[in-house]
């Protein structure tokens, strides 16, 4: 099995503080998601909230607190 992680911008226009700007990238708006994949499949993903102190939402604290792992 062969896994991958990758992030992707799902297009919203709407006034919320979770949408991302990224001028840069083919949909520029929207709310940042990362994907674990598999073949073309989605088998996990997650929610990104831009701003000090948030990161992946739902992250286990684990991976950042005991793991050391940066939340993004």
């Amino acid at each position: 099995m062969h896994l991958t992680v990758d992030e992707t911008i799902e297009r919203f226009t709407g006034c919320v503080s979770e949408t991302v700007n990224i001028p840069t990238k083919p949909t520029p708006e929207g709310f940042k998601i990362w994907l674990l994949g598999n073949q073309g499949y989605v088998l996990n993903w997650m929610f990104y909230a831009e701003g000090d102190g948030k990161g992946l939402v739902d992250l286990d604290k684990f991976w950042v607190e005991e793991e050391g792992f940066l939340k993004t």
